[in-house]
């Protein structure tokens, strides 16, 4: 056999997925030249990340000048070592002379997987690969390497790090060794374990690691902590190195615990999950749209680190089941600071009017969730009763109602992929959500309703309706809000029992609205004095006729819904609520 066949198969049987990732790589490329040396052994050049050509081994004798860079790397034998950038595997070669058969856990990173497989071509590796200590991270990125050597740090008892750099291979690629480099520095040495050695949220100024994705409600959350005298450190998303960042922060600062809206940062494979798992470190994640439709094939991210909030009650028993144990209910809220009375003669005209509704039209998401799912004739049909029965039974989830028109109608939608069944869910609650808002707008066209929303409205409108173009949340709806003589609401149907933002803020600027109802407005406000809700677009069109002739009577209910709201339901208040459920959870961490 071959020897890069030996090596291959040695390779499949510990690496499996590194060996597939081998296989993708070309035999040979344009960027790596592969010569003798003058004492015969191979050695190689390659192209830089800046389109210069610079040679990665000695030209002479390579495996000599491995040895001489090894001998002069201190106290090799005190901890974990992780040789940085590999080259045709030189610097590994010599370091497993020099480790013989002892126990040592070593890393192997290398950036270009074509390196490694040259390196299979021209020496002997079933002696390494059969070692039990060896990881080789060929081809990862930063924070899959940072996230890896963390967990197997972790379980080794903190030991130090001894990183070894291949210094032509770090100048090769400095944008992917560099920071990588940094990262290593900075944790080598065994105070980790001290620094790491904590007790989360004993103390009254929390220190709060907020993952910013700058999707809705991050911002809140960090002005809300800030508010309450809490200490926050953001971690952008967009940040290159999240899994680094979080580690370097966590060293350094020692947080209390991590917050997470809707696990944006997560990955599907529980790599950060594992990480924080091993750092000990606690974490919430407020979800503030379906869990169901986000979360899909998430079973990596369970954890007992994680205290999972949902905005939506009905959601908790499914999440349970599913195997977050920590499942608690968090409503939405509201920022008094952004959303506060306006007088209406200070709001421009273009803001001003009888009836209002701002909000989606949900064309567009109905599109793209139709296209994640095969279509057929069955499909359709299961849709036309599923979207029907959605709009008479608002708060029944969509799962519920698939499984009732399966039994009752016996209509069942399969698909060989579990995850094109949650993507038509979906593509059925926007569906059931458009025709909804649809049937409520038509049924207040004579009263002069005029739509805030996104271009979909023009495709499903027949014309007689006023739309103008989307409001911006934080400028312009606080006045529209105040500007609206009756605001109307139509909640998603991903909500089955929540109270939807536009009920916050509308009733936080002072604003009168009609809203449809759902289960938490019943624990949120006191139907009879601060709100006004409807069951079906008649109902709702008779409301708001009602209250447009009636304005002292609206007033006095938008003034006793913007005192609840200062009371009970600001972000300050969430916030508050979430940090004594980790108190409770984690701290005795």
């Amino acid at each position: 056999m071959a020897l890069f066949e030996r090596n291959r198969e040695a390779l499949a049987r510990t690496f499996p997925k590194l060996a597939e990732r081998i296989d993708r790589a070309p035999d040979k490329s344009g960027s790596i030249d592969v010569f003798p040396s003058r004492r015969g052994p191979m050695t190689c050049k390659a192209l830089g990340s800046d389109g210069r050509w610079l040679t990665l081994h000695s030209t002479v004798d390579p495996d000599r000048e491995a040895v001489l860079t090894l001998n002069r790397v201190k106290d090799l034998d005190r901890g974990i070592v992780v040789v940085l950038g590999m080259g045709l595997g030189y610097p590994l070669l010599a370091l497993a002379r020099r480790l013989g058969k002892g126990r040592k856990v070593v890393f192997v990173v290398e950036r270009d997987p074509l390196l490694f497989r040259l390196s299979m071509q021209l020496f002997d590796w079933t002696g390494l690969l059969a070692r039990r200590d060896l990881h080789l991270l060929i081809g990862d990125e930063v924070d899959e390497i940072l996230g890896t050597v963390t967990r197997v740090r972790m379980r080794s008892g903190f030991q130090d790090l001894v990183v070894i750099p291949h210094r032509p291979s770090i100048r090769r690629d400095p944008g992917f060794y560099g920071p990588l480099l940094d990262q290593l520095r900075l944790i080598e040495a065994s105070p980790l374990r001290s620094r790491l050695d904590y007790r989360h949220l004993r103390r009254d100024q929390l220190t709060v690691l907020v993952l910013d994705s700058h999707y809705f409600l991050v911002r809140e959350c960090i002005k809300a902590l800030r508010k309450l005298g809490h200490r926050v450190l953001r971690v952008p998303l967009s940040e290159t190195g999240l899994v680094g960042s979080i580690l370097g922060r966590v060293v350094r600062e020692r947080p209390d615990f991590l917050l997470s809206v809707n696990h944006l940062g997560f990955d599907e494979d529980g790599k950060l999950t594992d990480l924080l798992g091993a750092l000990r470190l606690p974490y919430a994640v407020w979800y503030v749209d379906s869990p169901t439709f986000i979360i899909k094939d998430f079973r990596r991210n369970i954890s007992s680190y994680c205290a999972l909030f949902v905005w939506d009650r009905s959601y908790l028993e499914r999440m349970r089941q599913f195997g977050f144990d920590h499942a608690c209910y968090l409503p939405l809220a509201t920022d008094p600071s952004v959303f506060r009375p306006i007088v209406p003669s200070a709001v421009p005209a273009r803001f001003r009017g009888a009836v209002s509704f701002v909000g989606n039209s949900m064309k567009e998401a109905v599109d793209e969730w139709s296209r994640r799912f095969p279509h057929s004739e069955r499909t359709e049909a299961v849709s036309r009763l599923a979207v029907a029965f959605q709009i008479s039974h608002p708060h029944v989830s969509m799962e519920t109602i698939l499984e009732t028109v399966g039994r009752e109608q016996g209509l069942r939608v399969e698909f060989e992929d579990p995850v094109h069944y949650l993507n038509f869910q979906a593509s059925l609650v926007w569906r059931a959500t458009l025709e909804f808002r649809k049937r409520l707008v038509e049924s207040l066209e004579t009263l002069g309703i005029r739509i805030f929303g996104d271009r979909g409205w023009r495709q499903i409108l027949d014309g007689k309706v006023k739309i103008s173009p989307p409001v911006s949340y934080y400028r312009d709806l606080p006045l529209v809000f105040n500007g609206t003589e009756v605001n109307i609401n139509a909640t998603s149907f991903q909500m089955n029992s929540a109270v939807n933002q536009r009920v916050f803020d509308a009733a936080s600027c002072g604003a009168f609205l009609v809203t449809d109802y759902r289960p938490d407005m019943d624990i949120l406000f006191d139907r009879k004095r601060e709100a006004v809700c409807y069951g079906d677009p008649a109902e709702a069109r008779d409301q708001v006729a009602y209250y447009l002739k009636h304005e002292g009577e609206r007033m006095k209910i938008a003034e006793r819904a913007r005192q609840r709201i200062l009371e009970e339901h600001t972000y300050c208040h969430r916030i508050r609520e979430l940090i004594d459920v980790m108190r409770e959870k984690f701290g005795s961490f």
